[in-house]
């Protein structure tokens, strides 16, 4: 007898199965695996609605079948807004201030979860064991302790977990990448990436700043410590503070990382790390590196150099890569470069030509390509799993880990660490010419100049003489109640 996903999770809830989670519960067994009828939507719940839960609204409002059905946020004018928003769109859903209370719903099927980056894998692992389906921003990871148990819990329960990586469905990249892993543009010898975002001081204040009103900060901080919060902004400015965020590098920088993870084939976890950088030009609350450069070594022997970019150049053609003055990668071939960024990609030959065109769409069909998954319980259709979405995200907190850890330095000192690591030295260069343009003097403002990191490919963390103070930021201790339990 064939039965739907209702029936089905009204039928574990009559046996009495039960999932218990690290501060919620639920009635949906998670090794169910649901057959849904062919006009049954996929009931979403939004956790996280301010910017990108917004935009992820959006999306999925215009994906067949996917049903918005609960809404939540610990910010009661934020939520109130988005229920005026739903109504206005003919919706009902339900209203949460506690991710954890939907979680205890039986009428959702799938979460769509955009919260602050440190929120991310504890609340994805919490659904999974409560048997949703999750649907996880970027990066899936806080930090790579966080990324190896939300691996387990994935495994352990078998739910259909998409990363908010849209790029793995940008047509034109899918049909590039294809052709580069077909052997149309010759070997690969190195991947450079770029993460050029112009972006602002967030201020300081001379007082901590008080949450909006009507907030459940202590929702809000999750597994996160209890910090003062010194800038001008509540909300999206989290990104710039370590306790919350990971930087430029650990936000758009997911996407390029991502791209360069997907041209070298997936390979895992790189060999071993280098990062360098700092933050300069303004003095505000701010944590995290506007200016850096990060090196990676793959099995195999290519090198993987990244470059991040949040001070305008003054020199705007000085501040660009052969052309490139915006987040993409650039894919070093024996025939070429094939140039990749949202959007679709171009091949440029060894005459500066553009020999092949590859129009992408930005990954419009990606949220349509999770609820294809979860309809079909089939893993195997995701773009964007978590086997991609968890080393993409540890490139970045590894190369954090290793400049956080660094000593200071000045030009020549960030030069001389370059050296042997092929490709870093013209990525530090640009950087300096940057630097040089808003008159930085790093002999009073240094650099933080990392070692280089030898990592254990299987579990993320370092080994070696520099493995205590490396791995104490790869894996912080939650707040009690907000651990991740596999």
């Amino acid at each position: 007898m064939n039965l739907t996903r209702r029936r089905l999770l009204k039928t574990a809830a009559a046996a009495g199965a039960t999932v218990v989670l690290g501060g919620c519960t639920s009635t949906a067994a998670e090794t169910t695996r649901p057959v849904y009828a062919p006009s049954e939507p996929v009931r979403l719940g939004f956790i996280g609605l301010h910017g990108r839960g917004n935009d992820l609204l959006k999306s999925f409002r215009q994906v067949p079948l996917a049903q918005v059905s609960a809404l939540c946020d610990v910010d009661p004018q934020v939520l109130a807004t988005r229920m005026g928003e739903a109504k206005a769109h003919g919706e009902s859903p339900m209203p949460f201030a506690d991710p954890r209370r939907l979680f205890d719903s039986a009428d959702i099927d799938a979460v769509v979860i955009a919260t602050p980056n440190h929120l991310h894998a504890v609340l994805a692992s919490w659904a999974a064991q409560a048997g949703k389906d999750v649907y996880v921003e970027k990066p899936v990871c806080h930090d790579v302790r966080e990324g190896q148990l939300l691996l387990a819990v994935a495994d352990r329960t078998r739910r259909i977990i998409q990363a908010g990586t849209q790029n793995r469905s940008d047509i034109g990249l899918r049909a590039a990448f294809a052709a580069l892993h077909a052997g149309e543009f010759g070997a690969v010898s190195a991947v450079r990436g770029f993460c050029f975002r112009d972006r602002a001081s967030i201020g300081r204040l001379p007082m901590p700043l008080v949450p909006p009103a009507g907030l459940d900060y202590n929702l809000w901080l999750g597994p996160a410590a209890d910090e003062p919060i010194m800038r001008k902004q509540f909300h999206y400015d989290w990104h710039w503070v370590w306790n919350t965020g990971n930087g430029d590098i650990g936000n758009q920088g997911p996407h390029e990382l991502d791209l360069a993870c997907w041209a070298l084939g997936d390979p895992g976890l790189p060999e071993s790390v280098l990062g360098l950088g700092g933050r300069f030009a303004w003095d505000d609350a701010g944590e995290t590196a506007n200016a850096m450069a990060a090196w990676y070594l793959f099995p195999g022997g290519i090198p993987l150099s990244f470059e991040v970019r949040n001070l305008a150049p003054k020199d705007k053609a000085a501040g660009a890569y052969h052309g490139i003055a915006e987040a993409a990668i650039v894919v070093e071939c024996a025939d070429g470069e094939l140039h990749a960024h949202r959007g679709g990609a171009t091949f440029i030959d060894h005459a500066g030509k553009i020999a092949r065109t590859f129009a992408g769409d930005a990954g419009a069909t990606h949220q349509e390509n999770f609820i294809t998954a979860v309809r079909q319980r089939q893993s195997t259709l995701l773009h964007a799993p978590l086997a991609h979405a968890v080393p993409s995200a540890d490139l970045a907190h590894l190369a954090n880990a290793s400049m956080r850890i660094g000593v200071p330095g000045d030009a020549q000192a960030a030069l001389a660490a370059a050296r042997g690591h092929r490709e870093l030295g013209e990525h530090v260069e640009r950087l300096l010419g940057i630097l040089e343009g808003y008159q930085i003097d790093l002999a009073k403002t240094p650099m933080h100049i990392g070692p280089v990191l030898s990592i254990d490919r299987s579990t993320g963390l370092c080994t070696g003489a520099e493995a205590g103070r490396a791995n104490a930021l790869l894996q912080r201790q939650p707040r009690p109640g907000w651990e991740i339990v596999v």
